[in-house]
């Protein structure tokens, strides 16, 4: 595996970030990846996806079942991706602890200068904030720039 990093970083011309290969054994991938995080004070947890198939759907994904239970954010890249700078983040939220929620966010974005939108995608007979009214709570907690 070692070789295999070093040589993508070659094929890429970037230098090599420090890491640590860790091999885990737990009957359960995401008890074994939030053990480790939990263990090790991990900041974030980044993982790849290639969507789901048909079995897992039904069931479930690691990368679902990590998102829902997980303490600490989920970084969730789908293997199609293409590395290109970060600018923007869309933060989608159920609104039921954004304000902590959004400061990790806001952590996250602030140190690569990108900006941080926040999205909360209401049901037809749930609760509809007022969003003036949010925009302006938020904008008092948090001394970043908000796109609503």
């Amino acid at each position: 595996m070692s070789s295999f990093i070093a040589g993508i970083y070659h094929d890429i011309d970037e230098r090599e970030i420090n890491y640590e290969l860790v091999l885990v054994s737990n009957i359960d991938v995401v008890d074994g990846i939030t053990d480790y995080a939990s263990r090790n004070s991990c900041s974030y947890i980044c993982i790849s996806t290639r969507g789901a198939g048909t079995i897992a759907k039904i069931f479930g994904t690691h990368t679902a079942k990590l998102i829902s239970c997980s303490t600490v954010p989920v970084i969730c890249i789908p293997s199609a991706y293409h590395l290109k700078e970060l600018k923007h983040i869309l933060y989608a939220s159920d609104m039921t602890d954004y304000e902590n929620e959004l400061k990790e966010v806001v952590d996250f974005a602030r140190p690569i200068g990108a900006s941080v939108e926040m999205v909360h995608i209401a049901y037809p007979n749930e609760f509809a904030f007022d969003k003036e009214l949010a925009e302006a709570t938020l904008q008092k907690k948090i001394v970043i720039k908000l796109a609503f």
